[in-house]
């Protein structure tokens, strides 16, 4: 049914590996998200700064199945606090990625704001904070846009997760074009915070 190359897929998904989201914590519950930027919660977002390593596992619109990939992310914050810079690599079978995103939240809307840069093309996206809880030994996040999967227009609903020393990432995606509200797994990657630094070298000697 699907006609897409694995880059293709792989590049979709590069758009939601960001390893990030601004939010601002103030309960121990689950509520909805006030829409208003919160100092405390950049610095609750800040402490993802370190390294990270794990697998991206994607649905493979092609075979239908769920494949999996190792990937590794490297989370630093710009000296004045304003925004989450990572830079991630993971293999599409048969060349290595590399790419970076620059993360921040609207000061006015609360919306997490976010610049996508691979292969020297720019991308930028806005994602309304629908939901946040907050324990005491971690967060979850979860945002919602309209956009386009599989080139069909969509309602992309993206779930950030840090629990420990682990943070996920999953999308999932309702198609708008079908006439049923049902949501499905499209990607996630899990990572686990490493004390080995992430190297880009090979891509700087290219």
């Amino acid at each position: 049914m699907f006609k897409y190359v694995l880059s293709n897929r792989v590049l979709g998904y590069c758009m939601l590996i960001t390893f990030g989201v601004l939010f601002f914590f103030q309960a121990e519950a689950a509520h909805p998200a006030e829409g208003h930027f919160k100092q405390e919660g950049m610095a609750n977002l800040l402490s993802l700064a370190g390294e990270w390593r794990g697998t991206l596992s994607y649905l493979d619109y092609g075979t239908g199945n769920k494949e999996a990939i190792g990937m590794a992310a490297s989370i630093s914050v710009t000296p004045d606090d304003a925004f989450l810079v990572t830079q991630s690599r993971f293999t599409d079978p048969g060349f290595d990625v590399f790419i970076m995103t620059l993360m921040t939240l609207d000061p006015e809307t609360g919306d997490m704001i976010e610049s996508f840069h691979r292969d020297r093309q720019i991308e930028h996206y806005r994602y309304p904070v629908k939901h946040l809880h907050v324990s005491k030994t971690g967060w979850t996040v979860i945002c919602e846009n309209k956009g386009r999967d599989a080139d069909r227009p969509a309602t992309i609903r993206r779930i950030f997760s840090l629990e420990g020393d682990i943070y996920t990432q999953r999308k999932e995606v309702d198609f708008l074009d079908d006439g049923q509200l049902e949501f499905f797994f499209r990607n996630e990657s899990v990572l686990v915070r490493s004390e080995e630094q992430v190297s880009f070298d090979d891509f700087r000697k290219r």
